[in-house]
């Protein structure tokens, strides 16, 4: 196929780095922010999206293949297809959600793989960057996503606590907070689902880094990665057929 390529070959972007993990919890250069969005997709998603783009600003979405809603619902190919095509990081959050500390390395494998086929159909890529599911992690699943040809397992330095019942308000305060209290630049941990982020916090922290000079980006860029990296294989679009199912 046109395109395509294996990592096995070596041909991919970030396939000679393959072996190499590295953990992740804010950025490498000052006044740089990547804003990313676990739990998706979900109906927000493009208004994420619509908002990045605007602002002329990059975000990064981790993932999930059936948590609140199926990744091969129309609305939900449509809206990765366009951060894709936008420039926007899509990373892996696994196919369900699961506490992946919780699971043998066998079922790691399973929930990422399953995100990785249906990435791969979507988008035609799959991703090198991953961040747990309740950021809960430990040596067995690095060693798996090391195995596996991922870059990076993100954490996070400035947390929105939305999960935690925050109003915007609050979560503002708190991103507020972090940014400035970060000494080379942070990455937020929010969440896709809850409207009040993706339409209230939101526009609230993009004029805010427009005002003091901060650079929302990636999670790749973030910490000093090429965008070429952000996937291990790319190849192309798939078409709908009866294996995209949840």
């Amino acid at each position: 196929m046109k395109g395509y390529c294996q990592q096995s070959c070596n041909t991919c972007p970030g396939a000679s780095q393959s072996a190499t993990l590295q953990v992740y919890k804010k950025c490498k250069n000052p006044n740089t922010v990547a804003f990313a969005w676990d739990d998706g997709t979900t109906q927000y998603q493009q208004s994420i999206i619509d908002q990045f783009n605007a602002a002329g600003f990059k975000t990064t979405f981790f993932t999930t293949g059936k948590l609140y809603n199926c990744i091969y619902n129309d609305g939900a190919v449509q809206s990765l297809r366009n951060a894709y095509a936008s420039g926007h990081q899509i990373a892996s959050h696994t196919w369900s959600h699961p506490d992946m500390a919780s699971l043998t390395a066998d079922q790691q494998k399973a929930e990422i793989l399953k995100l990785d086929d249906a990435l791969s159909k979507i988008i035609g890529a799959k991703p090198t960057y991953f961040r747990p599911p309740y950021l809960s992690s430990g040596t067995g699943l690095r060693t798996v996503l090391k195995d596996l040809g991922f870059h990076g397992e993100v954490q996070m330095n400035i947390d929105t606590q939305d999960w935690n019942g925050f109003s915007a308000n609050q979560s503002y305060d708190a991103v507020v907070a972090g940014i400035q209290g970060a000494d080379k630049g942070g990455i937020v941990l929010a969440h896709e689902f809850y409207n009040s982020s993706a339409n209230d916090l939101l526009p609230r922290v993009i004029n805010y880094a427009k005002a003091n000079g901060i650079n929302l980006v990636t999670v790749a860029e973030c910490v000093g990665d090429d965008v070429a990296n952000m996937y291990r294989e790319v190849g192309q679009q798939g078409l709908r057929d009866e294996t995209w199912v949840c």
